[in-house]
């Protein structure tokens, strides 16, 4: 027998069976799945595909651990940003072992501060991460390749930019400041004008503060490299390691033991979509101081 479902504009379902009603965002990382298993009537696997921590699981292969809402990761609490990032991950079908490199890199840094502070600049500026556990910021330089502040600092691409970790100002509330800066593209789009925009790659390891001034839309770090010159916003949860597109895995594969590979939304036919249409009835089958 057929399963009840509505399902809204947006793609969204709530869907209606063993006397329980389930909702299924269009975000939801099995979603083309759940839809197939719709399709099938299967309840069975229906309750697995919903169930997220079981979803979660299968793609870390445990390597983080969900308990009352909560994720862990050898045994300490991780910001809400690290779950977030693992079901985006998971979504646009790239594997979790970057989340694992991230992860590392953040407990190598010194300070609880400057991590917590890190977790909330990438969470409101949403700022991808790489292969190898960095993540990525923008950065505005003269046309020499200069830094606007001092005049002295290469940028150009390739450059490893570094100054000794306690001379950059910790203090978040101190909004310019010493130390070298990287930010969201918002931030760097109405910091001075003209030259140069980069692309640079930090460790979360050498992440010194976020200052609140900009909303904390910029960062101060020891230690950053310049990836590339801007060709256009950084749209995806994942890069390689020097900045280009990271490989997904190929469509039509599924978790197993730990591993999880990419399902594509193209693979239903028209046929098949036609039985999702939307006219179903609802019922019916600031200036830096520092570099």
């Amino acid at each position: 027998m057929a399963i009840s479902f509505i399902k809204t504009d947006r793609g969204d379902l709530t869907l209606f069976f063993g006397g329980k009603t389930y909702n299924v965002a269009a975000d939801h990382p099995n979603y083309d799945k759940i839809r197939d298993a719709l399709k099938a009537s299967d309840e069975a696997q229906l309750l697995k595909l919903i169930d997220i921590v079981t979803t979660v699981n299968k793609y870390t292969g445990k390597a983080v651990e969900i308990s009352g809402g909560v994720v862990y990761y050898k045994g300490n609490p991780m910001h809400n940003v690290v779950a977030e990032r693992i079901l985006q991950l998971m979504q646009e079908g790239f594997p979790f072992q970057p989340v694992v490199n991230f992860l590392e890199n953040v407990m190598q840094n010194p300070s609880s501060r400057a991590v917590n502070e890190l977790y909330t600049f990438l969470m409101n500026q949403k700022l991808p991460i790489t292969e190898d556990g960095y993540f990525l910021a923008y950065k505005r330089v003269q046309d020499n390749w200069k830094d606007f502040y001092s005049g002295r600092i290469d940028n150009s691409i390739g450059k490893v930019v570094t100054m000794e970790r306690n001379l950059v100002n910790d203090n978040f509330r101190e909004g310019c400041s010493y130390g070298l800066h990287v930010g969201a593209i918002e931030y760097v789009r109405g910091y001075c004008s003209g030259g140069h925009i980069v692309i640079c790659k930090v460790n979360p390891a050498d992440v010194v503060s976020v200052p609140e001034d900009c909303n904390f839309t910029k960062l101060r770090t020891c230690r950053y490299e310049v990836l590339s010159e801007y060709v256009g916003d950084l749209n995806e949860a994942l890069y390689s390691a020097n900045g280009s597109q990271a490989n997904r895995y190929e469509d039509g594969d599924s978790y197993e033991d730990g591993q999880v590979h990419s399902y594509s939304k193209d693979d239903l036919d028209d046929d098949d979509d036609d039985y999702f249409d939307d006219d179903d009835d609802c019922f019916d089958d600031d200036d830096d101081i520092g570099f």
